[in-house]
């Protein structure tokens, strides 16, 4: 793909040409010939440390945010946060994948990955093409290939949503984890249905407080679109926080009798789970190998 069109609807200061880009990286050492280099700052090294080594190795333009060092090897284009523009970029070197896919977002402090597998259970099941991707992994016909992430940085995840696409998949139940969504991960997910399962007290060491753990959870609800539907836990107590701010169809669910989907009885034993529920008025028993409410 060419440079400029990579960089279609971003905004940015350098003198981008037609150059043929080939590969996109974060990480020097991935970069091979061909490749358009993006440095961003990690935890604990920084990109911009890398970009003459990246070079050397066969970059032919660079993606940095004002500290590049100034060279007429290749085009230098700066923005204000490589990160978040990594999204960007990545979305449109791999052509969009998840606006041709359904993809289903459950995030959460506990039951992200029970959720998406339980979800891609039933798609398979009833014939409808699914690939889950989480922290199990990304599910191929072949077998699980862990990513080593609960949700992968933004041109893996481009990556591999264009694999499952080209595959012949159409559904992809994926955990989105918090950090995913304050690291710019998936700010170009196009999310067709997003599941809110609780908000704990993980993670504080990276979101300082729940309130802002919550803020960066609450930020997948509010990027939806109008067609997207939220599916939320009434029983939490930042469910109607959620509703407030988004402008989606939404459904609830939960112990609450005022949800849209709601638990009239329900008895487990060592073996196994039975509950009744109620939907739009009406009463179905579950029976499931799986245990607790």
């Amino acid at each position: 793909m060419k440079l400029k069109k990579i960089l279609k609807n971003i905004e940015y200061n350098g003198n981008p040409d037609e150059r043929n880009i080939l590969n996109i990286t974060h990480d020097s050492r991935k970069v091979k010939q061909g490749t358009l280099f993006i440095a961003i700052s990690g935890e604990k090294n920084d990109g911009h440390d890398f970009i003459f080594e990246a070079i050397d190795k066969g970059a032919v333009a660079v993606i940095a945010n004002g500290r590049a060092p100034v060279t007429d090897k290749v085009p230098i284009i700066q923005v204000k946060n490589p990160r978040k523009i990594m999204s960007k970029l990545s979305a449109n070197f791999f052509d969009n994948p998840s606006k041709k896919l359904k993809i289903i977002g459950i995030t959460g402090t506990n039951g992200k990955t029970t959720t998406t597998q339980i979800i891609d259970h039933i798609l398979k099941f009833n014939k409808i093409s699914s690939s889950s991707l989480g922290t199990l992994g990304f599910n191929t016909p072949s077998g699980i290939i862990s990513t080593g992430f609960t949700t992968p940085e933004s041109i893996d995840l481009h990556q591999i949503l264009k694999t499952i696409k080209d595959g012949g998949i159409n559904f992809v139940p994926m955990e989105i984890s918090s950090h995913a969504i304050e690291l710019n991960r998936v700010d170009d997910i196009d999310v067709n249905i997003a599941i809110y399962t609780n908000i704990g007290l993980d993670h504080l060491d990276f979101h300082k407080t729940q309130e802002n753990y919550f803020k960066s959870k609450l930020k997948l609800f509010q990027n939806l679109s109008k067609n997207s539907i939220s599916i939320l836990n009434h029983d939490d107590d930042y469910c109607s926080r959620i509703i407030e701010s988004i402008d989606c169809k939404y459904y609830t669910y939960g112990l609450n009798s005022n949800s849209d989907l709601s638990m009239l009885s329900f008895h487990s034993d060592f073996n196994s789970s039975e509950a009744i529920v109620k939907y739009k008025n009406k009463k179905y028993t579950i029976k499931t190998n799986l245990i607790g409410k």
